[in-house]
């Protein structure tokens, strides 16, 4: 029914706020802990910029016409992943929260207009 399709979604949706949370806790606290050991072994901070990620996936750099948008663009490329990679994951966990709380809300809706015509 969809009853139960909103309350698939909804659980779905709750565990990918999960799947993002954790992935926010394990880029940001697990590559600067791998950085410290690094740099407690060799005496340098090892660097792992944004760009470097999109390089090690094989994906391109956002290109724009806009002058402003591209600084923008560049300037996020040029930070540590660590702290890029905390934010999207958050900022994506953040809207699967929506995501399941709208769903939750529409399942609660038919149960209620449900046990009114009963």
């Amino acid at each position: 029914s969809e009853l139960q399709m909103h309350s698939k979604i909804a659980g779905m949706c709750w565990i990918l706020v999960m799947l993002f949370a954790l992935s926010a806790f394990v880029i940001g606290i697990g590559i600067p802990a791998v950085h410290a050991i690094e740099w407690l072994q060799t005496g340098t901070w090892p660097t792992y910029e944004t760009w470097q990620f999109f390089t090690d996936m094989g994906w391109s750099f956002p290109q724009t016409s806009w002058v402003g948008i591209q600084r923008a663009i560049d300037w996020t490329l040029r930070q540590p992943f660590a702290c890029t990679g905390s934010a999207a994951s958050i900022v994506v966990a953040f809207i699967f929260a929506q995501l399941a709380e709208d769903q939750g809300r529409r399942a609660d809706k038919k149960t209620r207009v449900e046990n009114i015509r009963r």
